[in-house]
């Protein structure tokens, strides 16, 4: 975490924008934190299959399941300003799905986009974000999302 953390820190200082792709997710509260401590208010626009809203998985509070719960503990994120696309599968336990809706976060399953219901709380949210582009700054990040599978679909709790 601190190595992705310094790298983004250093691409930043010098007015880089750093672009991270692929990867273990348990990377990403690393690899925000520095967008955090150099902007004041980030949306995250998570496009990914799952949540990662996970407490634990065998045990460990730290995983590929958990970097968005633990960055919203943290502070790092304020869910509020996250807006999760594509959500779907077995994966999400209805306690990530808690989670994440008592906390504030948007979710856009995949079935939702291919309704009405899905259209409106994106357009909602991308008005929102375009609108704070002009006193803000952003981040995005891309997990499982854009996979193979992901054309079948599948429903969530």
């Amino acid at each position: 975490l601190k190595q992705i953390e310094n790298i983004n820190k250093i691409l930043l200082d010098n007015k880089k924008f750093p672009f991270v792709l692929g990867g273990e997710h348990s990377l990403t509260p690393g690899a925000i934190r520095p967008f955090v401590k150099k902007f004041d208010k980030l949306y995250l626009l998570h496009f990914d299959a799952h949540l990662d809203t996970v407490d634990t998985v065998w045990d460990e509070k730290w995983s590929h399941a958990s970097p968005f719960i633990r960055a919203i503990e943290d502070g790092l994120i304020d869910p509020k300003r996250m807006l999760s696309i594509g959500i779907r599968g077995p994966l999400n336990s209805q306690g990530d799905l808690d989670f994440a809706r008592e906390h504030g976060v948007v979710i856009v399953t995949s079935e939702m986009l291919r309704s009405a219901e899905g259209s409106v709380k994106i357009e909602r949210n991308v008005r929102h974000i375009v609108l704070m582009l002009t006193s803000s700054n952003y981040t995005v990040w891309m997990g499982s999302f854009f996979n193979r599978t992901s054309i079948a679909g599948g429903r969530i709790g």
